[in-house]
């Protein structure tokens, strides 16, 4: 049953992760004007600053590939979608039609991986080994750290990274700001996976529970089970149980268990493999969670995105997902809660909580991996 493949899955990851990081230092991040670690801070030994230098990378290429469609939401503020493919950005301006796209360069064209997130106006990616950061109000990228990983960050102005190659791997983690001033460094705990960043911490996922690491170290246990979404307020967590069913408990940080919604036998949240895929709307309402279910004779079916009130833990609405990524289904929400931009079969589609309306986007919108919404 797909329950046992998912703890096998993880045992080797965990496993993996072991052996990748054995023998290894931890490594420090050592950026811009702050140098010395902030005051009462513990900082474990840098490895190699040049590591964390941040560095202007080369203009990005953009091309402008669709424009003046009209809108594309039925009543919608001026929003921009941002898609990332395997070789760039697609930036889609909802009001006008208009989609440009991005590559970034150092100084070949980077690879972009599932990582992709706002911290106001500025763009949050993966660019191959490195945590690139886009500005707003400029078409030149920032180098934020070498070899290392960011994790979604919720803080104005700064991006939690940390050392780790892979998931499921102690180290050290940061939150840098945009301008290179570190602000917080972390040791995680063993095993640890990073979920979401605050400007008060770290939300991490260790073996059957998820810990709150806040900026001055402390660990604080918050629910016993795996993580599925969380913002650093709200937290969705799985817990299984010997009859092969699941059940879904949603609530926040500091009262988790507050509804439940069970799950029919065989289904799992789509991310149970890495990350927590499930996404909560801005405003708490909604939780939007992506699902398998897998069948003996079938394999695997095809992604939905159940929306799960988040006050009674009813869903709400089922959706279609995504059968580019099978075990994926990149969504993400507009910053009013009014919406929830997502991949349906191989299209982006926007389910508006209104009224429950889905809308295509008209768009070439091109093999989406990540999504996020300014």
């Amino acid at each position: 049953m797909l329950w046992v493949v998912a703890a096998v899955a993880v045992a080797a990851a965990v496993a993996a992760g072991i052996v990748l990081r054995s023998g290894d230092a931890s490594s420090t991040l050592s950026v811009g004007p702050t140098a010395a670690p902030p005051a009462g801070k513990v900082i474990a030994e840098a490895v190699d600053p040049r590591d964390f230098i941040p560095e202007r990378l080369p203009p990005v290429e953009t091309t402008t590939e669709q424009a003046g469609a009209g809108p594309l939401l039925p009543g919608a503020p001026d929003l921009t979608i941002v898609a990332a493919d395997d070789t760039g950005l697609q930036l889609l301006d909802t009001d006008t039609g208009d989609l440009r796209r991005i590559a970034i360069r150092r100084p070949t064209p980077a690879a972009l991986t599932e990582t992709l997130f706002t911290v106001g106006d500025a763009i949050v990616v993966h660019a191959d080994i490195d945590v690139v950061v886009l500005p707003a109000s400029t078409s030149r990228p920032t180098r934020l750290a070498s070899r290392h990983r960011a994790v979604p960050t919720v803080a104005d102005d700064s991006v939690w990274v940390f050392d780790a190659p892979t998931p499921y791997v102690s180290g050290t983690a940061s939150r840098v700001g945009l301008d290179g001033t570190v602000h917080d460094q972390i040791q995680l705990p063993a095993i640890a996976e990073p979920l979401v960043g605050t400007a008060e911490g770290l939300m991490v996922s260790a073996p059957g529970a998820v810990i709150f690491v806040s900026g001055d170290g402390q660990r604080r246990p918050v629910a016993r089970g795996l993580a599925v979404a969380t913002d650093g307020r709200r937290l969705a967590w799985l817990q299984c149980f010997n009859d092969m069913s699941c059940a879904v408990n949603v609530g926040t940080v500091d009262d988790p268990g507050q509804v439940r919604t069970a799950l029919q036998p065989g289904v799992l949240p789509a991310g149970v493999f890495d990350l927590p895929i499930g996404t909560f709307s801005p405003d708490g309402r909604w939780l939007a969670l992506p699902l398998y279910e897998s069948r003996a004779s079938r394999g695997l079916d095809e992604v939905s995105i159940s929306i799960i009130d988040t006050a009674t833990g009813i869903e709400a609405q089922r959706l279609k997902g995504s059968t580019v990524t099978p075990f994926d289904t990149p969504s993400a929400w507009s910053p009013d809660s009014a919406w929830l931009v997502f991949v349906s079969g191989s299209d982006v589609r926007a389910w508006r909580t209104a009224d429950g309306r889905t809308v295509t986007i008209d768009a070439d919108l091109r093999s989406v991996r990540a999504l996020t919404v300014r």
